[in-house]
């Protein structure tokens, strides 16, 4: 560690200490759930943050979500250069990335199906958009999505109650995941990462 994440670990570890004081001195049951939930969501941004706990690249993530998928060369050259755009856009750059692959390569499976929930776990404050010229598949996967996260809680992303459902939801950050149509309502809303996936149909 350096200098200044020794203190902000230090930070962290006397902050979380103070809470749990105030959950051993709270006098009713709905007074300690308020702190409890204050020790999670502190918890859950320092690790996101520092991306404790976390897969390291994007095809690392989609093999501990499905078991069965299967890291391939060409897959695994792609899960690097997006992992690399993601420490740029972590450090302030901006990164454009054009991704051209056959059909059924599994370029999507990784990219728009998995890649929104890897985001979400190391920036639940970022909003996603995936766009298509199939504006129900790319909704398909977003509702996919949500619920891996709802069947998941060890992943740390938490929904916003009251954040939407299907194809568009929040998480209590403020971040979470749109999917439209490539024609579809994109105007006035901003996105920290823009997925477009097959904007043109039947396209090789």
């Amino acid at each position: 560690m350096t200098s200044g994440q020794t203190a902000e670990h230090e930070d962290f570890v006397e902050l979380l200490n103070q809470l749990r004081a105030m959950v051993a001195r709270a006098t009713t049951e709905a007074e300690a759930r308020v702190v409890t939930s204050r020790i999670s969501q502190v918890t859950r941004a320092y690790k996101a943050k520092h991306g404790i706990g976390v897969p390291q690249t994007l095809a690392e993530q989609a093999q501990e979500l499905d078991p069965g998928f299967r890291n391939r060369p060409h897959l695994a050259h792609l899960s690097e250069r997006i992992s690399q755009a993601v420490k740029d856009v972590e450090n302030g750059q901006n990164r454009m990335l054009a991704v051209s692959m056959p059909p059924r390569h599994g370029k999507s499976t990784l990219i728009s199906k998995y890649g929104p929930v890897w985001l979400l776990r190391k920036h639940p404050e970022w909003s996603i958009v995936t766009a298509s010229h199939d504006g129900g598949l790319v909704g398909e996967w977003a509702k996919a999505d949500r619920q891996i996260i709802e069947n998941k809680p060890s992943l740390g992303i938490v929904l916003a109650q009251d954040g939407g459902a299907g194809s568009h939801w929040e998480t209590v950050e403020g971040g979470g995941l749109r999917a439209v149509s490539w024609r579809g309502p994109l105007t006035g809303r901003g996105a920290k990462v823009l997925i477009i996936d097959d904007p043109v149909a039947n396209f090789v």
